[in-house]
């Protein structure tokens, strides 16, 4: 069995991280990080692959984790500056964002896309 989809935008990343920490796949680190968190990575993705990934890497990250962009996704995420912080942490803690929380380890960079499928094994 194989699920298509074509969403687009935020909704995009949201399915994808929701996805690897949910039930069905449980992988580490992202099942063990609290729902926020998750959403926190989702939109940190979303800007630096669909909002600035055609500017290239190098600026692409240093927009995506600019004030201007946190204050974006404090706004939407109603949370304040000090939980994003808190939950960026969370993010470096688990080795998916650098150290210096300003980029995000290869591994668990999710690329801009346009579609993508899940297979089931029969």
């Amino acid at each position: 069995m194989e699920i298509k989809t074509d969403l687009e935008g935020i909704e995009k990343y949201i399915t994808i991280v929701g996805l690897l920490s949910g039930k069905l796949l449980k992988m580490e680190p992202y099942c063990s990080l609290p729902p926020k968190a998750l959403m926190v990575y989702a939109y940190l993705s979303y800007y630096k692959n669909d909002v600035y990934g055609h500017l290239g890497e190098e600026i692409a990250n240093k927009l995506t984790f600019d004030t201007d962009t946190k204050k974006k996704i404090v706004e939407a995420l109603d949370i304040d500056l000090m939980g994003l912080s808190n939950y960026t942490k969370q993010l470096k803690d688990k080795g998916i964002l650098n150290p210096d929380k300003k980029s995000f380890v290869k591994k668990y960079d999710i690329q801009n896309m346009k579609s993508f499928t899940i297979k089931f094994k029969e």
